[in-house]
């Protein structure tokens, strides 16, 4: 959750000093946004541990519950989490919450939704999110290398992610750079 948050922003503020912005977003976002970055995955706490942690392939129940996480971030939103953001940002965590799997080409999930129809701050999320998923530990392989990971996004630009976003987060190398040799040691 950390690391994502920490990428999610570094991209947040990059692609504000670039241009590639969505103009309705409230000025004071960046005082709520790595935290929304950080609660993004908020849905998980729902999934029964048995699954989340299961090591064996999945079956296609199971991977269909790990999906739901998305929309089980909207329970959070209505009991823990409610105080901790004014009342008109909450609609920014909910977005981000659930459509951080949303695929730029539309056949993310839980909605389908496609290019601008997702909300800008879960097409930040996504890049993000996927970057770690692909250089992160797991119980079942090693982390990729950044040079692979950044090699990924950009043969998934304009299919998972929307390119300017790609674009921008190769930007932020060295920021990434930095954050993976504080969060990882490497």
């Amino acid at each position: 959750m950390y690391r994502v948050s920490w990428y999610a922003q570094a991209l947040f503020e990059k692609a504000k000093e670039v241009g590639i912005w969505d103009n309705t977003l409230p000025e004071e976002i960046f005082t709520y946004s790595q935290d929304i970055f950080q609660l993004h995955d908020i849905g998980r706490h729902y999934i029964p541990v048995d699954i989340y942690n299961k090591v064996e392939e999945l079956t296609e129940e199971e991977k269909e519950e790990i999906k739901r996480h998305t929309v089980y971030g909207l329970r959070a939103e209505k009991s823990v989490f409610f105080p901790f953001f004014p009342e008109h940002i909450i609609p920014y965590f909910r977005d981000v919450a659930t459509m951080h799997h949303e695929r730029y080409d539309g056949t993310g999930y839980p909605y389908g939704k496609k290019g601008k129809e997702i909300p800008f701050m879960a097409r930040i999320c996504a890049v993000a999110d996927a970057y770690d998923g692909m250089v992160s530990w797991k119980t079942y392989r090693e982390g990729m290398s950044r040079e692979q990971a950044f090699a990924i996004l950009k043969k998934e630009s304009g299919r998972q992610f929307q390119p300017e976003l790609v674009e921008c987060f190769l930007q932020c190398k060295k920021e990434i750079e930095r954050i993976d040799i504080m969060m990882n040691g490497k």
